[in-house]
């Protein structure tokens, strides 16, 4: 999680910032889109993997079912990713808005707003997608779009989570979401779609601003494909299977 602020500490001064928003965007637009399902099935769900595969978590549960003990580790594993995306997007936009201009590490460069006849606020606010946000304070996009990337990294956490309940090769179970998110991230760019991207979707970029709801998209069919899960696991025998 401190790795996008190793990356700026060593390359911000060979770089051009125009407003705090650039400082934001380059934490979370060089390696973080590519990573970022990795890590969203890394926070709990690869432990929880092991748990399975070793059959621990029937071995140490306590004197609750087995259906009790899954539906709060689940709970648990949702949360926890939650909260810690929430923290690390929050934590970045907190440090672009109020300490690094306290600090005084980047020399702005308006310029680019003068030669567009346009100001830095105005540029900002129809730059990418969830910018629209700012015209309600930069804390209100900050604590919005923090809460965003929360959402779908949980979201993540419980479609691997779900598949190492169904799949007997663990690995494999955790590698399933990275793959889906590059793969449905490369198709929709080779069809034209690419506003429907889950590297847009989440990280808004560099690409043009669209309306927030595009960004619904790809999450709304991730959560179909987790209740389809959970609806499967529910009318399969993989509960007794893994008692």
């Amino acid at each position: 999680m401190a790795l996008p602020m190793v990356y700026f500490l060593i390359r911000y001064s060979e770089y051009t910032f125009s407003s705090e928003y650039d400082v934001f965007t380059f934490f979370l637009d060089s390696f973080v889109p590519i990573v970022f399902a990795i890590f969203s099935v890394l926070v709990y769900t690869g432990v929880f993997a092991q748990e399975v595969s070793h059959r621990f978590i029937v071995y140490t549960r306590l004197r609750i079912s087995l259906k009790k003990l899954l539906s709060i580790k689940f709970a648990a594993n949702f949360m926890l990713t939650f909260c810690i995306f929430f923290i690390f997007i929050f934590g970045y936009f907190v440090f672009a808005y109020y300490i690094e201009p306290q600090i005084g590490l980047v020399q702005y460069d308006p310029s680019f707003f003068a030669l567009n006849g346009t100001t830095a606020k105005e540029y900002t606010l129809h730059q990418n997608t969830f910018s629209q946000l700012f015209k309600y304070g930069s804390l209100t996009y900050g604590v919005v779009y923090s809460l965003w990337v929360a959402v779908n990294a949980a979201l993540f956490a419980a479609f691997a989570f779900l598949l190492v309940l169904l799949v007997d090769r663990p690995f494999l179970a955790l590698s399933i979401p990275f793959a889906f998110y590059l793969v449905q991230s490369f198709f929709m760019g080779a069809f034209g779609l690419v506003k429907y991207q889950f590297f847009q979707a989440v990280f808004p970029f560099n690409y043009a601003q669209q309306p927030i709801w595009t960004s619904f998209v790809p999450t709304a069919v991730l959560i179909a494909i987790c209740l389809i899960l959970l609806g499967y696991f529910k009318v399969s025998n993989r509960m007794e299977r893994i008692q």
